[in-house]
């Protein structure tokens, strides 16, 4: 009997701190959502055509050149593995028309969650804005 009680008072204690994210007698579900991106990135018009802009996910990545898809809009594509970790955020270079660095700047990804309450759940992106 003795033995019981230990086990109970064992469990009790392994579990009870696993039970912090949530409120008592809620569960969260156990999976992963994966944001597939792309990682929209914003830039002023005014900064011209004759500038080149580059981007990754992360801070210590290397920057690949990105076509604009509209006038002073990119996007950034999500590793096809595990999608976009709005944690790493994005590093954008921008070089002017010779190469040289203007800008090298990591910003963080907004986002919005899609659903409310205390569990993790699918997030939509917002775009970057770069000044």
């Amino acid at each position: 009997m003795k033995l019981r009680a230990v086990a109970a008072a064992a469990m009790l204690l392994v579990t009870t701190p696993l039970a912090g994210c949530a409120p008592p007698g809620f569960a969260c579900p156990a999976m992963m959502y994966i944001t597939p991106g792309p990682v929209v990135v914003e830039t002023d018009p005014v900064i011209g055509v004759d500038v080149s802009i580059s981007a990754c996910l992360g801070r210590e990545c290397k920057p690949l050149p990105l076509d604009p898809v509209e006038t002073g809009v990119r996007h950034v594509p999500a590793p096809s593995y595990d999608g976009v970790n709005v944690e790493h955020g994005v590093r954008v270079v921008i070089r002017d028309a010779v190469g040289a660095i203007i800008r090298d700047e990591w910003h963080a990804v907004p986002y919005q969650r899609d659903t409310p309450g205390p569990c993790p759940g699918p997030i939509t992106l917002q775009p970057v804005r770069v000044p």
